[in-house]
């Protein structure tokens, strides 16, 4: 039986914990903000988690982005130091400390962080980069819920109701622009992690260098005009224009982000996600569940389920 700890008891720890005993793992201990447990009892102070990480075969970190990343980087480098497998689904980290996590790249699982349970980050990995002409893809399922409802003709606040109701959101937002920019910055340090591990350019990017404009009223206006809006990320050897996002460059070629009109027969339906890869002789497509607990939870646990000496790191 392996033994796991988790990190994090919100929506996605909790299911974590459940469905790692389904799979016949150990949970030693979880942890949230004040405390650690064994089981739902209160063993000893979060801050000293340290004291409790003997015999643990691989780490599940669960927890969301509400700094830059940085409380998430020290936990991956806790146990990477350790030389304890780490699996996560924060994206901070990565966006922001993806030259710093260099040295610990064969104790990462990833795939959660972009794609859900698509894993389209090892399904690009698994491609030569010197073969790429363009990536585009949909990333945030929770937008592309949205929008694809609104493209059937319901309006913004009763596809936002739903994509709440059914547990697609980020918490905390409700009303839709407060949806749409949230949703967006997680689409922004979604694509900065797609970029890199693209290995498409020398120079890695990180997201606290980068201004993600907000979408006005306005802009969610010019939006809504065209029911072929969609949130998309494109990195291409030629800038991209979009309303509500960002575009930069890094050696050849440019990362944006944003709302573009596209009627692609690649765009994804629902709340899945998409990656099409072009190359120089054909396209390559992928499509797979995005936005949602589940999704996330059985990625990461297929990631740890993996050996991680055999399985792909991140290309740093």
């Amino acid at each position: 039986m392996k033994t796991a700890v988790v990190i994090g008891r919100g929506k996605i720890g909790s299911s974590l914990i459940k469905e790692l005993r389904k799979n016949n793992w150990r949970v030693k201990f979880s942890l949230d903000n004040n405390w650690v447990y064994r089981g739902n009892k209160k063993i000893g102070d979060a801050k000293n988690y340290r004291k409790y990480i003997k015999n643990v075969d691989c780490a599940f970190l669960a927890i969301p982005t509400f700094d830059n990343g940085k409380a998430a980087f020290d936990f991956i480098k806790c146990f990477a130091q350790k030389n304890i497998p780490i699996v996560t689904c924060e994206k901070g980290s990565l966006a922001n400390y993806y030259f710093s996590l260099r040295p610990f790249a064969n104790k990462i699982g990833y795939n959660a962080t972009v794609g859900g349970g698509t894993r389209l980050l090892e399904y690009l990995h698994a491609r030569n980069a010197k073969d790429f002409t363009e990536i585009v893809a949909v990333v945030n399922g929770t937008l592309n819920f949205i929008f694809d409802e609104i493209a059937c003709g319901q309006s913004i606040g009763k596809a936002v109701s739903k994509a709440i109701q059914r547990g697609y959101t980020e918490p905390g937002a409700t009303k839709p622009l407060d949806v749409v920019n949230s949703e967006l910055r997680d689409v922004f340090l979604k694509s900065v992690i797609l970029f890199n591990v693209s290995c498409l350019s020398s120079k890695t990017l990180c997201a606290k260098n980068i201004q993600l404009p907000k979408v006005s009223v306005a802009d969610l206006k010019s939006i809504l005009q065209d029911k072929k809006m969609r949130c998309v990320v494109s990195i291409s050897r030629k800038p991209q224009r979009a309303i509500g996002g960002f575009c930069v460059k890094s050696g050849k070629w440019f990362l944006s982000a944003g709302f573009k009109s596209i009627d692609g027969y690649w765009l994804p339906h629902g709340v899945n996600n998409a990656l099409l890869i072009r190359e120089k002789m054909n396209d390559y497509l992928l499509q797979g569940p995005g936005a949602g607990v589940e999704p996330t939870v059985l990625s990461m646990i297929q990631d740890a389920s993996k050996k991680f000496a055999a399985s792909p790191s991140l290309k740093l």
